[in-house]
């Protein structure tokens, strides 16, 4: 099955245009859930009502033997929604929808581990109404032996936010899409993905904003470190629709590649069918600067304690949004 694909072909030989994944047939799994106050749960049978960004191809597989848990936000939530996947030797599946209803406000904390081999693979949708704020936290620390699948699709209306910061840390295979459409004047999204690669760990990110609704905004950051052999691949792509004027749009990347024998590929896109809207992209990839690596080791920070301080800034970075304390004490917790 092909996943995350890339929103303009570019050259096939380049093995970009999107990813390929295998597993077998999905059986449910259910993560444990710790609801606040103010969120209530239903489990309806229920087809993909929003685009998600690795494909049609997955949502109709997953639609034939998963039900989907819909999760109701009604106020503002002082706790964070938690949903906790730990998975086992197999191919396991979820299909989570939250909706935020007008005003109404919640961080969600997801967090995706095993000690097993096997296959996971989570679908989420995203429904933010007008004027609501969803904080969502993806955590993965899937182990060596793991293929994990992470399909998200959001709609954001008028003066909406989704902010969405996802830390991968651990994972023999990791894939990552994310496909937001902001359709209401001055909709916004905030995304941030860090990761660190080790060994021979894969990761392979799709996050596409469209932007409809006029003075829309977004703004997608990914950062990380490489080491080993691991590979990385990252697709970005903004697109400003016809009628989404006055909206802005930025992506920017930070790969820091610590070893000669990792592979990081980078296709960042920005398209565009409306002339009022500014656009802009950037990227610094390469290794530690010598003079700030000289700096550090006159300070007695030994090679080891470097590069684990690099890592370190670049997932603290990505995590500036996240406010609830269990999730940053585990993330602390995994990269010490």
């Amino acid at each position: 099955m092909k996943i995350n694909h890339l929103s303009v072909p570019t050259w096939n030989k380049s093995n970009v245009n999107d990813a390929e994944v295998l597993f077998d047939e999905i059986s449910p799994f259910e993560p444990i859930v710790v609801p606040p106050s103010g969120v209530s749960i239903e489990v309806i049978k229920e087809s993909c009502e929003i685009q998600t960004e690795c494909g049609e191809e997955l949502s109709q597989e997953l639609e034939k033997v998963l039900p989907k848990h819909v999760f109701t936000v009604s106020k503002k939530c002082t706790s964070a929604l938690r949903l906790d996947y730990n998975f086992k030797n197999s191919t396991s599946g979820s299909r989570i929808k939250i909706h935020a209803l007008p005003n109404s406000e919640l961080e969600v904390v997801m967090n995706f581990s095993s000690s097993e081999s096997g296959t996971g693979v989570v679908q989420l949708e995203i429904v933010a109404d007008e004027n609501s704020k969803l904080n969502l936290v993806q955590i993965v620390d899937a182990g060596t032996k793991f293929l994990l699948v992470s399909d998200v699709g959001a709609k954001i209306s008028s003066h909406a936010t989704v902010k969405l910061t996802q830390v991968y840390l651990n994972g023999a295979k990791m894939y990552g899409g994310a496909f937001a459409e902001l359709v209401g004047e001055s909709a916004k999204l905030d995304c941030n993905a860090g990761y660190n690669l080790k060994k021979s760990e894969l990761l392979d990110l799709n996050l596409v904003a469209i932007h409809r609704g006029k003075k829309s905004v977004s703004d997608i950051k990914v950062r990380g470190t490489l080491s080993g052999k691991s590979e990385k691949i990252y697709r970005g792509t903004i697109d400003f629709k016809t009628g989404a004027s006055g909206s802005k749009g930025a992506e920017s990347e930070e790969a820091l590649l610590l070893d000669d024998t990792v592979t990081n590929k980078a296709v960042p896109l920005i398209l565009c069918t409306e002339d009022d809207v500014e656009g802009a992209h950037g990227a610094s990839i390469g290794r530690l600067d010598e003079k700030v690596e000289y700096y550090l080791r006159s300070r007695g920070l030994s090679d080891k304690q470097i590069r684990k301080l690099m890592t370190k800034a670049k997932i603290f970075e990505t995590v500036k949004n996240v406010r609830d304390k269990i999730a940053l004490d585990k993330i602390r917790e995994l990269i010490n």
